[in-house]
């Protein structure tokens, strides 16, 4: 028979500072072995907002900016995120700069947002940069609402308009061709181009919606490339609805103090 336990093992140990911060890289670390390695991208842009006003803040009122990081870790909601907080405290333990720090999480830090600390950090202005850098975001971030917001109608009657097209060429203009063909006229060539295009999508509507599948995966993909990028960014500014908002939106240099 074991031993029964002692009074002194039956209490709560003592936690110290040094293994409170390990459970949590412990826990971080499963969270996100769970997760996967593409759960970096789920990282949103209010949670970056969030992190990066906390900051900003943290270190303007004179906090280190491992302590800050240790407090963020604590308090962030999102698992990916709070892996990541953990990620670079370690990394600032080590002696790494912190802005070498951020290059190895370019889905969550943009090139602007890892330069932008760079210059902080060479300036020795590090918070008021982070808090420049938190309200170009949240600027971006409404910027990003409003485009969506004007789409949203606009996308609504396009893809009923589809719908309702691909409706009457698959069942109703099949119908009207048999009528035609009983009559034994000649029909106009407009005519006869609908008809025909009824009976394709009619008799080939199961290869023609896989299609139609497979060339909207493959533009996603090529929105992912660098000239995809671009093509798209300059349709974006040429847009007559979108293209104001975009192009009229003051870059972070120009609204620098």
């Amino acid at each position: 028979m074991a031993d029964p336990l002692s009074p002194e093992e039956l209490l709560p140990g003592k936690i110290v500072a040094g293994d409170s911060r390990r459970c949590l890289r412990q826990s971080a670390g499963d969270l996100l072995s769970k997760l996967g390695s593409h759960a970096l991208v789920r990282i949103k842009g209010e949670d970056l907002l969030t992190f990066t006003q906390s900051l900003g803040a943290m270190l303007n009122a004179g906090m280190t900016l491992k302590k800050s990081l240790d407090v963020l870790a604590a308090d962030t909601e999102n698992p990916t995120l709070r892996q990541i907080m953990v990620e670079l405290d370690v990394g600032l333990a080590s002696g790494t700069q912190f802005s070498v720090l951020l290059q190895k999480y370019p889905e969550v830090f943009s090139k602007l947002y890892i330069s932008m600390v760079i210059a902080g950090e060479t300036a020795g202005n590090l918070p008021k940069i982070l808090l420049r850098l938190a309200s170009y975001i949240e600027n971006s971030e409404n910027l990003k609402k409003k485009v969506q917001s004007a789409m949203y109608y606009p996308s609504a009657v396009v893809i009923f308009a589809v719908i309702v097209v691909t409706f009457i060429f698959t069942f109703a203009v099949p119908r009207l061709t048999e009528i035609y063909k009983g009559l034994n006229v000649e029909l106009p060539l407009a005519t006869r181009v609908i008809m025909g295009i009824g009976e394709v999508l009619s008799s080939y509507w199961f290869v023609m919606f896989p299609t139609v599948g497979i060339l909207i995966f493959l533009f996603l993909r090529f929105l992912k490339t660098t000239r995809g990028r671009k093509m798209f960014d300059t349709f974006k500014l040429e847009a007559p609805l979108i293209g104001p908002l975009s192009a009229g939106w003051p870059s972070p240099a120009s609204r620098a103090p």
